[in-house]
């Protein structure tokens, strides 16, 4: 009688509610729709609360979603959607504790500016020596962008570099002496020369070198496939293969490379999407500690 009424009393209970799934801090039931999820070169946070099956496992679009452990209990991944992403319904699907959930994010259409500029043509119609090098490092930076490391290296939000307004926004078309080329992807913080460029949140030194179109660059890997990237400065304090702390002095601003003048050219990827690095200072990463 005993261990019948303890199984009527067990069978009984309730089911254990799953654990809430939010985007960008906003709650996203099951089944439902973010209407305004994000656009072109933006990023979400996903968070999932605490598990009794462990990490939850997920795709967006797709893609696979990297979670990891936060402060406290519960998970968060880093989603970004790249300027040339399609808009309309992209499908987010979750497995939490064994049981698998989706959810709908709306992508709206964006709109970026033209704009015109003219730089020394040696770099718009490139000779057959400096096409091998640009190919070159093209592949250089694609191999090191498929080797983040698997935890996030950052401590909280990311911070801009510089201070400072922003001279030439993420996205623009830019036509350079009369030649359309691909899309900006990233910001230009207007500065003066020699001004320090600082981490804005901890990662690993990837890269530290001289290229040929933006010129002084320092890309940092902030694990979990999230990277950024500094560009045309004119002195280089970062070590390949080395940490930087955030607040750290990664270099100084400078116009190397196709450039029109002193500015930092600033970028984030994150899995091979081209992110508005403004997008990251955004995100609640402060609520989602690793």
């Amino acid at each position: 009688m005993i261990r019948t009424a303890a199984f009527l009393l067990l069978t009984a209970l309730p089911a254990a509610a799953d654990p809430a799934v939010s985007v960008n801090g906003v709650l996203l039931e099951e089944d439902s729709i973010l209407t305004r999820g994000a656009a072109p070169g933006e990023i979400i946070l996903i968070a999932v609360g605490k598990s009794q099956g462990g990490a939850p496992t997920g795709t967006l679009r797709g893609k696979t979603l990297e979670f990891y452990k936060v402060a406290g209990g519960g998970y968060a991944a880093l989603a970004g959607f790249d300027l040339d992403v399609a808009t309309g319904a992209a499908r987010l699907e979750l497995v939490i504790g064994g049981r698998s959930s989706s959810r709908t994010i709306m992508v709206k259409h964006k709109t970026f500016p033209t704009t015109n500029l003219t730089v020394d043509d040696r770099f718009v119609r490139l000779s057959p020596a400096d096409q091998a090098r640009v190919d070159r490092e093209q592949a250089r930076t694609k191999a090191i962008y498929a080797a983040s490391g698997p935890a996030p290296l950052f401590r909280g939000r990311f911070v801009s570099p510089i201070p400072g307004a922003t001279s030439a926004r993420f996205g623009e078309r830019r036509v350079f002496n009369g030649v359309p080329k691909d899309p900006h992807n990233g910001a230009d913080l207007r500065a003066a020369q020699g001004e320090p460029v600082r981490a804005p949140a901890a990662g690993r030194v990837v890269l530290a070198a001289d290229l040929f179109y933006s010129g002084g660059t320092v890309i940092l890997d902030h694990g979990l496939g999230l990277f950024s990237i500094y560009a045309h400065l004119s002195r280089i304090d970062a070590v390949e293969n080395g940490s930087l702390s955030e607040g750290e002095v990664l270099g100084l601003v400078g116009k190397t490379g196709r450039a029109t003048g002193p500015h930092l050219h600033w970028g984030v990827k994150l899995r091979g999407s081209r992110i508005d690095p403004f997008a990251m200072t955004a995100l609640p990463l402060d609520t989602y500690l690793p």
